[in-house]
Order: C-alpha cells, then structure tokens, then sequence
C-alpha cells in the first residue's frame, strides 16, 4: 500500500492511501506545505525530518498533503502553487543539516485537477549519518524516524552512528590501498625487458579477498557510483583468467622441461596485456573510489 521507491508514488496510490485512513509512519511524512519563512518552529520542524529519514532507513516526505484526521481524503489533498520553484526553496532545509543531507525529488510532482501539486521527496539513508540539526545557543540535535515520528537519538545510538561511519572511511581507505597493492603487483607481472623475457617470470599471483570483502561491507555508500562497481568486475574478471593462466603455467614450469625458454617468453607475451587491463581498472577503481571519499 506505501509505495517503496520514488517512481512508485501516483496520484493513484496517494489517494489509496487517504482512502484507507492511512496516516504518516517510519517511512513517510505529510507535510501540507513549506514552511512560512517567518515560522522558525516550522522550519526547524522540517530540517529535523531531513535529518530524522537520513538517520533511520529513509523515507519519503509528502508535501501538499494535511495531516489533519478529521478531513476527508479529497480536503487533505491541498496542494502546492505549481509556479513555486520547489527545488530552491526545499533545498535549503537538507542543505542545512550536519552535514547536509542527500534527497531527490520525483519530477514531475503529482497533478491535480485543481491546478496544485503534490512534491514528492526521497531522503535516503544515509552513510554520512548521523545528521544534526542546529538549536538555540550552540546545541545541536541528532533526531531519528520512528512510528511515532521524530525522536531524538539516544546517547549510545549517536556514539554507534558516529563510529559506523568512521569504520567504513577507513575500510574504504583499506580498499584504496589493496587496490594500489594490486596495481603494483600487475607491474611485477609484466616482464617485457628482452633479455628477461624468456628466463625471469613473478611468482605472484592476485588475491581479491580483501576488495571484495571491503566492497560488501561498505556497499551503503559506494551504490551509486557505477564506474567504481563497473571497474571492479572487471577487475575481477582479469584477475580470474589471469590467476588461471599464472597456476597452469607453474605447474608446468617446476617440471623439467627442454623448451622452458620458450615456454616462459610465451607465458610472459600473454600477460603483458592482461597486467595492463588489471591496472587500468585498478586506476579506475581509484579514480571513482576518491570521488566516493571525498563526497
């Protein structure tokens, strides 16, 4: 019945929702306009609500909706002016969050047959949490969702965000360094010296168990960055044929053989490329990785 995504909310869906009597929860919050720029209450209101969605497990804001239970679902339908421009003047109360706070909005908002619309908002969790909000003489507030609306976090419950999010900067910073390590580990690899070529060859080989392990554990902050997870595919899949490749080779390179020579120059001429590929990812997976860190 509440819709989950952002491309899910409908003028159909949002009137099955008032039919029902359903009322604002967890996951979202109806909000029958901005706030007046005069009413600080209000606009304090309303940060804190940015802030309580990036806190918790996100949610949706609602705005042009009344909240009041004794109208009818058509009367809590009010609408805002369509000639607002809803980006700036909404931007501001994420915007002044701390640190801000990430949202989208779904365009175009909901239209009806009165002229006004209803803005949908989409805050999500957030991996910068936890978010605060400024008060009076210096305090700041650190608000979460619940049932009942917005509450303020417990001690232990900020202690916990705030170490969450350092531990995944540092595992990141992890990822960063094992991401280099496999970068000069491919130039190991890659012996092209002609009077090495068919007598030297590394006896290294890639491992991926850090990379991957890192990438799961943090994949609540590096989802929306497709070049990092595009990168690391096909990391993966270069290191996979190239490990293949590196263990048949030294099975066949610790017999004694007549032709190692040749064997060697050939095992070489085949991973000069693939070295290559591997750490054309690697600085790909870095480049996008530092965007993430620097966010």
């Amino acid at each position: 019945m509440i819709p989950r995504q952002l491309s899910d909310w409908s003028v159909d869906a949002l009137s099955a929702m008032l039919e029902k009597g359903i009322f604002e929860d967890e996951s979202f919050d109806f909000k029958e306009m901005l706030p007046d720029t005069r009413n600080d209450k209000d606009k304090d209101r309303l940060r804190k609500t940015c802030a309580a969605f990036a806190n918790s497990e996100g949610g949706f804001l609602v705005l042009g909706v009344s909240n009041l239970k004794v109208a009818s679902a058509r009367d809590r339908i009010v609408g805002i002016d369509q000639t607002i421009d809803f980006p700036e003047h909404f931007g501001n109360y994420p915007k002044s969050c701390y640190p801000s706070v990430g949202w989208e909005f779904r365009n175009p908002p909901l239209s009806f047959s009165n002229g006004r619309v209803v803005h949908i908002v989409q805050i999500p969790k957030s991996w910068r949490a936890p978010h605060a909000v400024a008060g009076t003489e210096g305090t700041w507030a650190f608000p979460k969702r619940t049932n009942k609306g917005n509450e303020p976090m417990s001690i232990e419950e900020v202690r916990s965000a705030f170490l969450g999010f350092y531990e995944k900067r540092l595992k990141l910073q992890l990822l960063r360094s094992e991401l280099l390590a496999i970068d000069q580990n491919a130039q190991e690899v890659c012996i092209t010296d002609p009077e090495k070529i068919g007598t030297h060859y590394s006896l290294v080989s890639f491992d991926t168990a850090v990379v991957e392990a890192v990438i799961a554990d943090t994949y609540s902050i590096t989802a929306g960055s497709l070049e990092l997870h595009g990168a690391i595919s096909r990391l993966r899949q270069a290191i996979r044929v190239a490990n293949n490749k590196i263990h048949l080779f030294f099975n066949v390179a610790m017999q004694p053989l007549t032709n190692k020579e040749a064997l060697v120059r050939d095992h070489n001429e085949f991973m000069q490329p693939l070295a290559l590929q591997i750490r054309q990812h690697c600085q790909t997976a870095i480049t996008a990785l530092d965007i993430v860190l620097r966010s």
